[in-house]
């Protein structure tokens, strides 16, 4: 059981990037270098990216702190309205993972239990709504305002394409960074087919990566996020509870 709950936190951390957590020293940066201001980023990338209205493709994640684990699976985005993750082993649909832009929910078909969090509360005090964690989660720029944290994105400037996501703020300490390789082109402009992430607190930490298969992704074909809430059989367990529970 506890491989399946490390599968749905670790997605659902990968989703808001904002409760996940990266073993550093206090005051380490997880992306090396100096970054650029956001805003800057914003104006010269944002008018590269195309509208898109929805995509499905294979996807793959994997975990390497705390615990190791991989799993692949389908991904299904309609902008702005919905993320679903469905994650299969030996062909069968053992978890999902649903975002939609008030909830996260986590679903483990086989252990019959269920996570549900707000988006809000998932996020804390980081500046991201549904639409933004799909840009993050496809290496796209977004502007970012919040009081107490600091942003900055780090640039290929010879491209330019986005590497890199640096959130941090002091208070308590809390870092989030997405770092990203080489880009795609895609109908949404340029994305990238592997995120990372590298999170932590001063007593947490995550490492782990999404790879999105961009070869077979159906783009703007009217897809449709189909989740149904569980049901009776279900039992609900608070995220907080399991992160004792597995000392994450």
């Amino acid at each position: 059981m506890k491989a399946s709950l490390i599968i749905g936190i670790a997605a659902a951390l990968l989703l808001t990037g904002c409760k996940g957590h990266k073993a550093a020293t206090a005051g380490e940066a997880p992306i090396e270098g100096p970054g650029q201001p956001v805003n800057e980023v914003f104006q010269l990338l944002s008018n590269t990216y195309s509208e898109w209205e929805d995509v499905q493709m294979p996807m793959a994640m994997s975990m390497s702190a705390p615990e190791k684990f991989s799993i692949s699976g389908r991904a299904t985005m309609v902008r702005n309205s919905a993320i679903l993750l469905s994650m299969r082993m030996f062909g069968m649909e053992v978890a999902q993972v649903y975002a939609n832009p008030d909830s996260v929910w986590f679903v483990d078909k086989h252990h019959k239990m269920y996570i549900q969090e707000s988006l809000e509360s998932l996020c804390g005090s980081y500046p991201m709504g549904l639409d933004d964690i799909q840009d993050c989660l496809l290496g796209q720029v977004f502007p970012i305002d919040a009081a107490g944290v600091t942003a900055e994105y780090k640039l290929d400037v010879e491209v330019p394409w986005l590497t890199g996501l640096y959130f941090v703020r002091q208070d308590p300490l809390r870092s989030v960074a997405f770092t990203y390789n080489d880009m795609q082109e895609t109908p949404a402009g340029l994305a990238c087919d592997l995120v990372m992430l590298n999170a932590r607190t001063d007593s947490l930490s995550m490492s782990a990566m999404m790879q999105w298969n961009f070869d077979k992704a159906q783009w703007n074909q009217g897809k449709e996020v189909n989740f149904s809430r569980p049901g009776g059989k279900y039992k609900r367990v608070v995220l907080a509870n399991l992160l004792k529970q597995i000392n994450m």
